[in-house]
């Protein structure tokens, strides 16, 4: 089951990361899983493109970063399309933005800006990696 704080309205609040604070997002990322409760992995959908099985990629609840997918390219632990296509889409930017919304304290803010910071980051690198294999 999603995390409740999953479900509140998004935000804008990309204003945090320009302040270069990354290496304490980068510490406070470090924490997260220590402080909150384990939840199931998230599973997101993409079809194949070759008409096969569609590719089921599983990203980490706690920092929204995708893990595997289950193609031929997933199982042997390489970077499949689907992965990339994930990290460079809108839902897991727009599960940040709710953590981000949702967040109440300081330590809160800090761990859901973290999270925000990572998507970013991947968010970033996945389009430039998919602009090179084009």
């Amino acid at each position: 089951m999603r995390n409740s704080k999953s479900n509140a309205a998004t935000a804008e609040v990309e204003r945090y990361f320009d302040t270069g604070s990354y290496a304490h997002a980068a510490n406070v990322a470090g924490t997260i899983a220590k402080t909150t409760p384990p939840m199931e992995p998230l599973v997101l959908v993409r079809p194949s493109r070759s008409g096969g099985p569609n590719h089921r990629v599983q990203v980490d609840p706690t920092t929204l970063a995708p893990n595997s997918c289950s193609c031929q390219a997933g199982v042997h632990d390489r970077v499949c399309w689907a992965a990339l296509d994930v990290a460079a889409g809108p839902e897991l930017l727009n599960l940040a933005r709710q953590r981000w919304a949702a967040a109440r304290g300081m330590t809160e803010l800090e761990q859901a800006a973290a999270v925000m910071g990572g998507v970013l980051r991947r968010r970033a690198r996945a389009r430039s990696r998919a602009r090179r294999a084009s």
